[in-house]
């Protein structure tokens, strides 16, 4: 039998590839790094409350609510037995499990656990399906909305206290995002991006949305990259975070964390502070990036790459965006010293210089295998910054 984390690593493969993204390899430390990390329990604040599901459905109809804060996938049950069985388990006062709320600092609430329960509930009492399929109730109730059931069940279901715990925004963000991965029990698990979005301002989802309809975006990725599950929003953030910690008069990187994935959930923390102009900027700088990055790679901007003995370049294997050659090249590349340059004219030396580059096992390595690691990030810098140097270096040379 095949061990869990190669079940795990190989469900992982699918759906980066299915969202035109390369797979990348994880060290085996990767996941001990993953481990959370113990916080200070006194930091902590949740309420435990019992609300009645008139008053969220109030909530949820004042705007004060969020059933589906951001996210693109679906997440509302289609199976329409699975939904009936959920409102006769309300008309029977059977409990059913808890719900976690987070409480921003607008005291309104996104749910964090439960949008499907809930997603259901609402569809329910605003009439949208009929109950099919009861165990218990179908003589009574079978074939019927909301508006047709009798009076006590109505009542029943409006009266029924749901257990809510809500998470405070006061508490500090790592420990909400460590809190998010411990109670994230729906059936399709939100992946980290679809955490970070949960609690970020409305003005940065928007941004982040906005970044992956940039028209140069979708014409250097070859509009590649799937949304579904927010994988495109990632790999913008990946840009703005990146770009964020680069020294462009040093022309150095200084990056100093676990992964990745920690340091995107700090950088949008970051974006959340900033105001409209500042984020203008910053998107200003994403478009100049991916549209430099297209002049320079054109059709094999941030895919691996090789070369034949005629000079002929190839794809190493189908056309995937690898996120690690999009975050060096868009960040290299937003350097003021190409503001002058006419980077098309050098497209065809770079192309080559960076297939022959990747002969070099250790560039490969540090696009393809434990991609977070802090020496393979520095790599992956060093190697991305010599190919532009060679394929163009003599027009930007200070």
């Amino acid at each position: 039998m095949k061990k869990v984390l190669e079940i795990d690593d190989e469900i992982e493969k699918m759906e980066s590839e299915y969202a035109g993204l390369e797979y990348e390899e994880n060290f085996f430390q990767d996941i001990e790094d993953d481990q959370e990390i113990p916080f200070n329990a006194d930091k902590i604040r949740i309420d435990q409350q019992m609300l009645s599901l008139k008053y969220i459905m109030e909530l949820k109809d004042g705007n004060l609510l969020e059933l589906n804060p951001g996210y693109q996938r679906n997440r509302v049950w289609k199976d329409n037995k699975r939904k009936s069985l959920l409102i006769e388990s309300l008309m029977l006062r059977i409990p059913i499990p808890a719900f976690y709320f987070y409480e921003n600092e607008d005291s309104k609430f996104q749910v964090i656990d439960g949008q499907q329960r809930l997603a259901t509930i609402h569809e329910f009492v605003n009439n949208e399906f009929q109950l099919t399929g009861l165990e218990y109730l179908s003589d009574t109730c079978s074939k019927k909305y909301f508006k047709d059931l009798d009076v006590k069940y109505q009542q029943r279901i409006y009266r029924t206290q749901l257990a809510v715990n809500v998470l405070d925004a006061r508490s500090p963000k790592k420990v909400i995002y460590d809190i998010f991965r411990r109670i994230n029990t729906g059936g399709m698990k939100l992946n980290p991006q679809e955490m970070r979005n949960a609690i970020c301002k409305p003005q940065v989802r928007l941004f982040l949305k906005k970044s992956i309809q940039n028209k140069n975006y979708l014409k250097a990725t070859r509009a590649l990259v799937k949304d579904d599950r927010m994988d495109a929003q990632e790999l913008a953030l990946r840009f703005y975070a990146f770009y964020l910690i680069y020294d462009f008069e040093k022309e150095e990187l200084t990056y100093d964390y676990k992964n990745v994935s920690s340091m995107l959930d700090e950088k949008i923390e970051v974006l959340n502070e900033m105001n409209e102009e500042k984020l203008d900027q910053l998107f200003d700088k994403f478009d100049t990036a991916m549209e430099r990055c297209y002049q320079v790679f054109g059709q094999y901007c941030f895919t691996k790459i090789s070369i034949t003995e005629e000079n002929e370049i190839m794809l190493m294997s189908r056309d995937y965006i690898n996120k690690s050659l999009f975050t060096s090249y868009s960040v290299l590349l937003s350097h003021p010293k190409y503001n002058e340059v006419m980077l098309q004219s050098y497209q065809d030396k770079v192309v080559k210089v960076f297939a022959n580059e990747l002969k070099n096992q250790d560039y490969i390595n540090s696009i393809t295998v434990g991609t977070g690691d802090r020496s393979r990030v520095n790599q992956n810098f060093c190697f991305s910054a010599e190919v532009l140097r060679k394929g163009c270096g003599d027009d930007t040379e200070n």
